[in-house]
């Protein structure tokens, strides 16, 4: 707990100073962690979300309705805690492509720069949790297009609900253990991590547009 303090108050010097020799997999488990505890914070709001979406897409008995609800909240203790982590080491792996044109990074001090700070991202999505269960609304974001309830059917409306205060420093968070642990300057950091993260808010925007 105290090194992730240090990595919130002083992220440069934690960058600076961590093994990077070593695989560290405590930011995995904290991740992972923060990912079931959120998941079994909203599992009776994901059941009554997914109940209502069953209904309205087609008649289910009462039995056959039950087993499904249950089925898909076991499944979901084990998708939500294995997105964030997929998610880690295809950023890693996208970032790494900066040794390619500049700097003496590899692969792993990647991955460790990415789990570290994808444990903001983690404790932002049990923050949305709680409030989901405050607000009484599963999917809760904290986000300018859900406080201000705004449309959420457009693309730019899609793309803000992508965008919360922690997913925001753990991209700065990101930028700043590649500029150390790849040895570039913060400029070329940032064209590669914003550039992934941009890549990733235009493709998910789009495809979840295309849903409505």
């Amino acid at each position: 707990m105290k090194d992730i303090l240090f990595l919130f108050k002083k992220p440069k010097e934690f960058f600076e100073k961590i093994n990077r020799d070593k695989i560290h997999y405590l930011p995995f488990l904290i991740v992972i962690i923060l990912y079931l505890i959120s998941t079994f914070i909203t599992k009776d709001l994901f059941a009554e979300y997914l109940k209502n979406m069953i209904f309205s897409a087609e008649s289910v008995e009462a039995g056959d309705l039950d087993y499904i609800i249950k089925n898909q909240t076991i499944i979901s203790f084990v998708i939500n805690p294995g997105l964030p982590l997929i998610a880690i080491i295809v950023k890693a792996y996208l970032i790494n492509g900066i040794s390619g044109f500049d700097g003496y990074g590899e692969l792993k001090d990647s991955i460790i720069v990415v789990s570290y700070s994808y444990i903001f991202v983690a404790v932002g999505n049990l923050i949305d949790s709680i409030l989901s269960v405050i607000t009484n609304t599963y999917g809760f974001r904290l986000t300018i297009t859900s406080l201000m309830q705004l449309d959420q059917t457009n693309y730019f409306a899609q793309i803000l609900n992508e965008i919360t205060p922690f997913i925001i420093y753990y991209q700065i968070l990101v930028v700043i253990g590649i500029a150390i642990a790849y040895e570039v300057t913060y400029k070329r950091a940032s064209v590669f991590v914003i550039g992934t993260w941009i890549t990733w808010l235009l493709l998910i925007s789009g495809i979840r547009t295309i849903s409505f």
